[in-house]
């Protein structure tokens, strides 16, 4: 009677060690990196965006945590030509309404498609 009890236990502490055994994680969710998404997202240990789906889900697997892309502050320029005496006769003033973080913001002006001047323009 012994040795079926020690039987019976025996057996249902291996049965309990298995289905400890298999417990699992639940996977990550992948499916942001997935169709193109990847290119919403940046790399965080390199700050730039994944270049491929692959890198993106590597990232998700390994623990890591997806970062939006920040989008590009928006910029709006108004030119008004100012008749003057000067080079070609006329002088352009540009107004610039910044819609974005404080910084630094390169300003580059173009004449007949080539680059003609850059200014940094600073913005509180």
């Amino acid at each position: 009677m012994i040795k079926r009890s020690f039987a019976v236990l025996a057996a249902a502490v291996a049965l309990g060690v298995l289905s400890v055994g298999t417990a699992q994680a639940a996977p990550a969710d992948t499916a942001p990196c997935k169709s193109g998404g990847y290119a919403n997202y940046v790399d965080p240990a390199t700050d730039l965006p994944f270049a491929n789906q692959g890198q993106c889900v590597s990232v998700v697997n390994h623990g890591g945590i997806l970062v939006p892309v920040e989008e590009e502050p928006s910029v709006i320029a108004t030119l008004t030509n100012i008749p003057a005496d000067g080079w070609m006769g006329f002088t352009c003033r540009v107004e610039l309404d910044v819609s974005g973080p404080a910084g630094t913001y390169l300003v580059e002006s173009y004449r007949n498609g080539h680059f003609y001047r850059g200014e940094d323009i600073v913005v509180p």
